[in-house]
């Protein structure tokens, strides 16, 4: 089962999740059954490209970090994104990525399509992404 306040894997019987800490019983703290974690967050691609202008570029992390936890919880094996700020490694961290959003959006986004997207990209590549994950979290 999954915590579905974080995504963590939890044991079935577990009263409070190891991760964040929460009762995963009563109220809101419904515990989740089944192989995938919580759903997709939906968000808007629009938000994505335009929100680390204003922020200068710490949106594009922070929503690098929260889709990657969501991807993780839907089974995708995504490393921590300590890895963004390592040369060379940040390009392993992106193609983990990719693979990522291969796997939640059912193979209908690639995984060379969107590491490409958002490698050359960037933040359009990001949006579009975003955009293909909403289809996902949709369905």
């Amino acid at each position: 089962m999954y915590c579905p306040h974080c995504g963590k894997e939890v044991a079935d019987d577990a009263a409070v999740c190891v991760g964040c800490g929460r009762s995963l019983r009563g109220g809101t703290g419904k515990t989740v059954q089944g192989t995938a974690g919580p759903k997709l967050t939906h968000r808007s691609p629009a938000a994505v490209l335009l929100l680390p202008f204003v922020t200068f570029g710490v949106y594009a992390l922070y929503w690098l970090v929260r889709t990657k936890t969501e991807m993780n919880a839907q089974g995708a094996k995504i490393p921590t994104a300590w890895l963004l700020i390592i040369p060379i490694a940040d390009l392993y961290w992106f193609w983990r990525f990719s693979v990522g959003v291969e796997l939640v959006t059912k193979e209908k986004m690639s995984a060379i399509a969107s590491f490409l997207l958002c490698f050359f990209l960037g933040l359009i590549g990001y949006a579009v992404v975003q955009n293909e994950l909403n289809k996902a979290a949709g369905s």
